[in-house]
């Protein structure tokens, strides 16, 4: 699911690569607010943000309690 929302946000903004503006994604997650983000998911934000080093995601893990009133 997670790996779809990334490859949606390259997909809307390839049109606009070409500007070499920096694009900056924020990303809630709260499946893992006790403990971050498993490894697989950072080695994922890691080479996404690599393969678009125009696009700089921002990372923000809210408990799921908060997660509703946000």
């Amino acid at each position: 699911m997670k790996s779809a929302v990334l490859a949606a946000a390259t997909a809307m903004f390839a049109a606009g690569s070409a500007n070499a503006e920096q694009v900056v994604l924020k990303f809630w997650d709260n499946q893992r607010a006790e403990s971050d983000f498993n490894q697989n998911q950072q080695n994922a934000l890691k080479r996404f943000e690599k393969e678009n080093p125009e696009i700089k995601v921002e990372l923000t893990t809210i408990p799921y309690s908060e997660y509703q009133q946000r």
